[in-house]
């Protein structure tokens, strides 16, 4: 992620109930992946405002005596110095991140939100000026955490900072869950920082988890089957067979990759094959059908080919699963008592 320089603004704004209020616009341009963001934060300093020539004592807020205009925005006013204060870092960075922590040069925390006050377990008032390393990170990581900062700190580049990556992370508990970070070295006034913003990732983790043993179940399951099962993408292109498929045919998936399972049907069924599979796929329909598919050993025989969409539950399509059956005994039995001229 690239990060531009943060704008400060001073605007007034209406509030719902006719309320006026002052608040302080922080505006910076993010690049995520090479996707244009912006981030706007608003901070309400109603209560800190120095200049209240147009404002009268309310309960809580200052009402406006005049408005020239019902429009949301009343006025704007950009003060001298654009960048942000190093005063309001809390109020306008950290307080409106969902979990922030931001660190000097010597990994001193100098802020820590609320969400990282949930998340860790230490209050704002023990986490500041400890260690972030010493706080939140593994023992076995810390080494290279403490490099990755020298490192930055002499050629302004790292290896992990503006790069999502998951790392573990440790409570005050000292129980470890996996976690999502994304470290942004900031500059303010010639002081550099790092803020970083973390999630805890364990529900998705254990969502991972359970989709991969639901996969292996699934293999299990069709690799002991008495049938050769395939998969499709949405694109038509192989991305699963099982095990009696590759003990027939001698392909895996990778083998098939770049190619079409039609690759080894007999010259005499393809194109018939090819265009019934084809218009099945179009109207994302069931197909069934018959055709010679080549062994590994070269020989060629019938087999039943059922195949049905696989879809999302809403609706959206991923492609198909299907099962081979090979009928080559059976389907020359019939040929033989339909055409039994040809078997004379």
């Amino acid at each position: 992620m690239q990060r531009s320089q943060i704008i400060k603004e001073e605007q007034q704004h209406l509030k719902k109930n006719g309320d006026a209020i002052v608040v302080e616009v922080y505006t910076s341009f993010l690049k995520i992946e090479s996707k244009p963001v912006y981030q706007i934060i608003i901070v309400d300093i109603t209560d800190k405002v120095i200049d209240r020539k147009k404002f009268i004592p309310g309960k809580k807020r200052y009402k406006a005596l005049k408005l020239e205009t019902q429009k949301d925005v009343i006025e704007i006013k950009k003060p001298e110095n654009n960048l942000l204060e190093p005063e309001i870092l809390k109020s306008a960075i950290l307080d409106s991140s969902l979990d922030a922590i931001t660190i000097d040069t010597t990994d001193m925390v100098i802020e820590w939100n609320l969400a990282a006050e949930r998340i860790f377990g230490y209050s704002r008032e023990e986490a500041i000026g400890q260690k972030m390393a010493n706080l939140i990170i593994p023992e076995r990581f810390r080494v290279h955490h403490l490099r990755g900062m020298a490192h930055f700190l002499k050629t302004n580049d790292g290896p992990v900072l503006r790069k999502q990556i998951e790392i573990p992370a440790i409570r005050k508990d000292g129980i470890e869950f996996p976690s999502e970070l994304y470290i942004s070295p900031i500059n303010i006034d010639g002081r550099i920082l790092f803020t970083g913003t973390l999630r805890d990732i364990t529900e998705r983790k254990q969502a991972q988890k359970n989709l991969f043993e639901s996969e292996k179940r699934f293999r299990d399951v069709a690799d002991s089957a008495p049938v050769m099962i395939w998969m499709s993408d949405a694109k038509n292109e192989t991305v699963y067979v099982n095990k009696p498929w590759i003990e027939f045919t001698g392909l895996n998936a990778e083998m098939l990759a770049g190619k079409t399972w039609t690759s080894i049907v007999h010259a005499d069924d393809v194109t018939l094959a090819i265009e019934k599979f084809a218009d099945c796929f179009k109207n994302l329909e069931p197909v069934t059908m018959t055709y010679r598919l080549k062994r590994q050993t070269g020989e060629y025989r019938w087999v039943l080919d059922t195949g049905i969409p696989r879809k999302l539950s809403d609706g959206s399509f991923l492609g198909y699963i299907g099962s081979v059956v090979e009928i080559n005994d059976q389907k020359l039995k019939e040929d033989q008592l339909q055409y039994p001229g040809d078997y004379s």
